[in-house]
């Protein structure tokens, strides 16, 4: 599943992302991405034997960023990684069902990293999200995938476009300043039972992979809307 060993790339990482990286996926079952959903799914429904650990309102900080109503009753929580295929054609759908439900719904895309080399992508996106810049970042990255994840220049680049001082940006990447903060969110999905991507979650329901279509997500949301009613 990785890349290349991780050894041998701790010799021009930095530490500390190194060190995260050898917890993350020398401490963890192997996680997959999913298939994608099928086109025409008989009916809209939960997975009936997976659920969260941990209610979807409770993985989302008060700082955490969110699309949205930040005060919506009603949270779907994304679990994504930013080199999974089926999270980038799964993206498209979930802007379309927040210009939809924006107003009465909150959505947090948590990263969940399957792939070493997705880490440096992930702290980009933190690091933007300290200038407000955490779901620019995620369209950005989201509209091309490469292999073997993007490298810092590439990365660079994007913090450039979204209006980012390049030179600290990738001196933060370099130094692995939110290598903690991205080991931390795989945990966090472990420890709610996330074991692939993407996972889409509705409270404590996670909606099944054949629903996984904007018809589809937008009855199930409904439905929960109907029942906090």
């Amino acid at each position: 599943m990785l890349s290349r060993p991780l050894s041998s790339r701790c010799a021009f990482s930095a530490l500390a992302l190194c060190f995260a990286a050898l917890l993350l996926f020398f401490d963890a079952p192997a996680a997959r991405a999913q298939d994608g959903p099928a086109d025409a799914p008989e009916s809209c429904q939960f997975a009936s034997e997976k659920r969260l650990d941990l209610d979807s309102s409770t993985l989302v900080g008060s700082g955490d960023p969110v699309l949205g109503n930040p005060e919506a009753d009603l949270t779907l929580v994304e679990f994504f990684d930013p080199n999974c295929a089926h999270c980038a054609r799964f993206h498209p759908v979930m802007k379309e069902i927040m210009r939809k439900y924006g107003d009465r719904a909150k959505l947090y895309m948590h990263p969940f990293p399957l792939w070493e080399y997705s880490l440096p992508q992930i702290q980009a996106m933190l690091l933007a999200g300290e200038q407000g810049k955490y779901y620019d970042m995620i369209d950005a990255q989201m509209q091309t995938l490469y292999r073997d994840g993007m490298s810092r220049a590439r990365l660079g680049a994007l913090a450039d476009s979204l209006g980012m001082a390049r030179a600290p940006f990738v001196q933060a990447l370099r130094e692995g300043r939110k290598a903690k903060a991205v080991l931390a969110l795989h945990r966090q999905g472990r420890r709610a039972g996330v074991e692939s991507t993407p996972t889409l979650a509705i409270g404590k329901r996670v909606v099944a992979p054949v629903s996984r279509t904007a018809g589809c997500i937008g009855q199930l949301i409904e439905e929960e809307l109907a029942g906090r009613e």
